[in-house]
């Protein structure tokens, strides 16, 4: 059951975004945040808000549904939703691969990893802000002076160096392959891909809706609420993200009415969904905690299955096959976890 379908810009996209009027347009709607040339004043970074150096410069452009800018060293593109206040930004951002030096790369790491949270945005007196699910800010801009030559030079860089992309790819997929065949399995079955990695250990942890409530030493390392997984190969053609239902369960042989302790119980999980597919570019993910829940098959009911959570598993695929899948993200389904 795919629950959503991710979107990555591409040239023609691009090309189309530079055509159009759409973005001019909206260079005369003072209470939108598009078509303006935003500069990062400052990040979230733990709990306080980081200015960026004067000598860095990140920068945000919103325009025709293409969200675009400089990352501190690296330019970037993607696609987002803005409906009023609500503002979305998807996590598949398509990105330069230039070498950067120390600060740059910090402040590039940390608004990549922000701009996706994003799911609202406030206008100020000195400039943009945007915040996550929970209202808090997270990045903060200033600028935002109409400036239609900045928005056409940055959608003729970004359509020129996608341009250039393809064009390497282009001539990677048609170049001799060490077997005979050509780089796009024009005469031999393509090789299998390499199972992706996950990134650092693997903790079930409360999603953000839950946290109200819940005592902070059960969630002294809060959700993570971006999964993220290393690619170990180039020639996969997607990822397949799988999700599964986790529920606690007596041990075989338990005497339910004896005195019960931990020992006494056990994880158990039902039948692994495909929930989603996403393309080879993609190594992070933001679950939909609710969708995957209602499509998720339901526990055995019985007095102890209340304590639920599920895992988030990927795996990578091409022609030839589908790796084994790695588990990436857990999660509680109920605020009063207790199962062992």
């Amino acid at each position: 059951m795919r629950l959503r379908t991710p979107y990555l810009v591409t040239a023609g996209l691009l090309a189309l975004a530079v055509a159009s009027p759409g973005p001019v347009a909206a260079l005369n709607e003072p209470d939108s945040p598009e078509g303006a040339a935003w500069e990062l004043a400052a990040y979230l970074d733990g709990a306080v808000m980081k200015l960026v150096p004067g000598e860095l410069a990140a920068t945000l452009m919103l325009a025709g549904g293409v969200a675009s800018g400089s990352a501190g060293c690296n330019q970037f593109s993607g696609s987002y939703v803005l409906d009023g206040a609500t503002l979305t930004i998807a996590p598949e951002i398509a990105m330069t691969m230039m070498a950067c030096e120390p600060s740059a790369g910090d402040l590039e790491s940390a608004y990549m990893e922000l701009l996706p949270m994003t799911a609202s945005w406030q206008s100020a007196d000195d400039g943009l802000r945007l915040l996550d699910s929970d209202g808090a800010v997270i990045l903060e801009y200033t600028g935002g002076e109409p400036d239609i030559a900045t928005v056409v030079m940055l959608l003729e860089a970004l359509h020129a160096e996608v341009g250039e992309l393809r064009s390497r790819v282009d001539a990677l997929e048609s170049a001799p392959a060490a077997d005979g065949g050509t780089r796009d399995g024009g005469s031999k079955r393509a090789a299998k891909p390499k199972a992706p990695k996950s990134r650092g250990k693997v903790t079930t942890q409360f999603p953000a809706w839950m946290r109200e409530g819940v005592p902070p030493e059960q969630i002294e390392n809060l959700n993570r609420e971006i999964v993220r997984w290393r690619d170990r190969s180039g020639n996969e053609d997607g990822f397949r993200v799988y999700a599964r239902r986790g529920f606690c369960q007596l041990k075989p042989g338990t005497d339910p009415n004896q005195a019960l302790d931990d020992g006494d119980f056990r994880r158990s999980r039902t039948k692994a969904i495909l929930i989603d597919e996403l393309p080879a570019s993609t190594t992070r993910y933001r679950p939909d905690h609710s969708a995957i829940n209602a499509a998720l098959p339901e526990a055995p009911q019985s007095p102890y299955s209340n304590d639920q959570f599920y895992d988030l598993s990927v795996s990578a695929y091409n022609d030839a096959g589908e790796t084994k899948r790695v588990r990436v993200g857990s999660f509680y389904l109920t605020p009063e976890f207790r199962c062992p």
